[in-house]
């Protein structure tokens, strides 16, 4: 069994554990995926790490764990989506879901199209554009009931952007790590009452190898 193998058995063992359902054809389109990460990633900073086990489980598991809590029929927009983490992951684990991927740097979307030609995942788009631009398009505005992100740090910019992508009653997710709370004591009730949310509702978590991670949902009011 080789390192790409051993990594994949791991997170296979690792959803099963935390009810993450896969089929045989979302197993092959995530390996696809994973294969083409590390060719890509040797000469496109996609992802800092190289290592196929770390990636499997930063990024991957990450992903899957914001697929698992989002509506089967959702329409999903990726703010600023990268190497495709987590859109792309939850068009893969949601295939009913349509999903967007804002992406302005033109290797990474290059990347993305080849993936998600090669692994036949049907339910996604990518927009080649800054997420600011997309927001003021009319074909994207108000257009989604879920709105995500790895990328942004900052929650209140999070939130003013996302509740422009965001249909009524649609939700914010913003995931991140052990610093959290210090993001959310910054929050003011004025900021998310000028963005439009309510309070947010934290789901907590751990990675496979043990790294403590959140999803924030903020929903629109």
């Amino acid at each position: 069994m080789d390192t790409v193998d051993r990594a994949l058995e791991r997170l296979w063992e690792w959803a099963a554990a935390n009810h993450i359902s896969l089929d045989r054809r979302q197993q092959q389109q995530i390996r696809d995926y994973l294969d083409a990460l590390l060719l890509w990633n040797r000469r496109v900073a996609l992802v800092s790490q190289g290592d196929p086990q770390v990636i499997a489980c930063k990024h991957f598991a990450d992903s899957l764990v914001a697929a698992a809590q989002c509506d089967s029929t959702a329409t999903v927009v990726d703010m600023g989506t990268g190497a495709g983490f987590p859109g792309l992951v939850i068009a893969i684990a949601q295939p009913a879901a349509r999903v967007t991927l804002i992406e302005s740097k033109r290797k990474k979307v290059s990347f993305l199209l080849q993936v998600i030609s090669t692994a036949r995942v049907e339910n996604v788009r990518v927009l080649a554009v800054r997420i600011e631009s997309a927001a003021r398009d009319s074909q994207q505005a108000g257009h989604y009931s879920l709105a995500i992100s790895r990328a942004l740090s900052d929650l209140s910019g999070f939130l003013v952007l996302a509740a422009l992508f965001l249909s009524a009653g649609g939700t914010a997710v913003a995931m991140k790590g052990p610093a959290f709370r210090t993001e959310l004591h910054r929050l003011s009730e004025s900021d998310l009452r000028r963005a439009g949310f309510a309070p947010p509702r934290a789901h907590p978590y751990e990675l496979p190898d043990g790294t403590k991670r959140v999803l924030l949902s903020f929903r629109r009011l």
